[in-house]
């Protein structure tokens, strides 16, 4: 019976610890990616801006 406790109790802690760098990577994963998209937005929103600005107008 003890064996088994104890057995129990380390399979929690290993997964405690894999669950902890599983999330410390889907973390580091979201930063990478939100980092991303805004570079994106930011880019596009860049290219639109000049376009409207370089447009000729048609007055």
């Amino acid at each position: 019976m003890m064996n088994s406790v104890y057995m129990f109790r380390e399979f929690i802690l290993v997964f405690k610890h894999r669950i902890t760098i599983w999330t410390r990577d889907v973390s580091h994963v979201l930063l990478i990616t939100d980092f991303l998209l805004n570079k994106m937005f930011v880019n596009l929103l860049i290219t639109k801006h000049f376009e409207q600005d370089y447009k000729p107008t048609n007055h």
